[in-house]
């Protein structure tokens, strides 16, 4: 959804490709799409009781599908200075990419702490079944969840044709194994009820700090893969050893 929302902002700013000159009102293309494909992850995995995982990965796929139909056969050039600018300036010496990406984690750790949807969100990871006979729609927050997040994914689609001033069809395709072992090495559970904005922060850092010094070290390409999938499998263990202690104790 990501590739399909970096088009939908380059075709519709102002571009080498298209005659669309909509300015600020483009940006808005990248969470409405992501809006959309959010809002379909969220129908197919209640309504058809698909799972989660094989359904926003057939999504992911269509939307690439969809990036590609969108693509005029050359990446269109984005014209808007205002747009590009976002990437360029940087104030108190950080990316304004950054400073937004700041201002979103912000807003999901409030949400996540201090909100009735946030509370929500783990009690359904811990227990769902409770959650539901305790007369909470799970089935309407899910679809919300999902389509919350599909918001957070077309920003990033619109992020990354303002970084890279075009229109990426490929936006997204190398975070797609990253971003789930960084929430994993961050300490989320996979399987629901811990974890957390923070979490998922610090394992973005953490693997990019392992990554960095990799490169800087001289490791081969291929090995860094091994290294990166025995730590996200190091980090699943102990989060398993860490559930079946919890429940041990429940018991």
């Amino acid at each position: 959804m990501m590739a399909a929302s970096s088009m939908a902002v380059a075709l519709l700013i102002a571009n080498s490709i298209t005659t669309f000159d909509y300015g600020w009102l483009a940006i808005a293309a990248g969470p409405v799409f992501g809006l959309a494909f959010g809002l379909s992850n969220g129908l197919l995995y209640t309504y058809l009781r698909l799972p989660s995982l094989i359904v926003t990965l057939a999504t992911w796929f269509i939307g690439l599908g969809v990036a590609t139909l969108l693509f005029p056969g050359r990446q269109p050039e984005i014209l808007d200075g205002r747009i590009t600018m976002l990437a360029i300036y940087k104030p108190f010496g950080l990316s304004f990419l950054v400073c937004i990406a700041f201002v979103v984690a912000t807003i999901g750790v409030v949400l996540q702490n201090y909100s009735q949807f946030g509370r929500m969100s783990f009690a359904i990871g811990i227990d769902e079944k409770t959650t539901r006979l305790s007369g909470n729609s799970v089935r309407l927050h899910k679809i919300l969840a999902f389509s919350f997040m599909g918001v957070l994914a077309g920003m990033g689609g619109a992020m990354i044709s303002a970084q890279l001033a075009v229109g990426n069809p490929s936006a997204g395709q190398g975070f797609l194994f990253p971003t789930i072992s960084a929430a994993v090495i961050g300490g989320t559970l996979l399987s629901g009820g811990k974890g957390g904005v923070l979490h998922s922060v610090n394992g973005v850092l953490i693997l990019e700090v392992l990554r960095n010094g990799m490169v800087q070290l001289g490791v081969d390409p291929y090995l860094r893969h091994v290294v990166e999938g025995i730590i996200i499998i190091a980090a699943l263990v102990v989060g398993n050893w860490q559930l079946r202690a919890r429940t041990r104790v429940v018991k």
